[in-house]
């Protein structure tokens, strides 16, 4: 797929966009990505400069500091 993207996936009606990395174990949510962006991504010639360069803006849900935050209420 990508030297960066190894694959993802998109649910509409949740809007999370699940993303494996190339050489990683695990795959990292995205939530509340709205489907034009998630489309960007099918689209994209990069996938990982299109992930960097847009997607990051949503946090990853399964990130370690990103469950912190949500359990202390930030």
């Amino acid at each position: 797929m990508s030297s960066a993207v190894e694959s993802f996936r998109y649910d509409p009606e949740k809007k999370n966009l699940d993303i494996k990395f190339v050489g990683g174990d695990k795959e990292y949510r995205y939530p509340d990505v709205p489907r034009n962006v998630a489309n960007g991504l099918y689209a994209a010639p990069s996938k990982g400069a299109y992930v960097n360069q847009v997607v990051s803006r949503y946090s990853d849900i399964s990130n370690p500091e990103v469950q912190k935050k949500i359990r202390e209420g930030n």
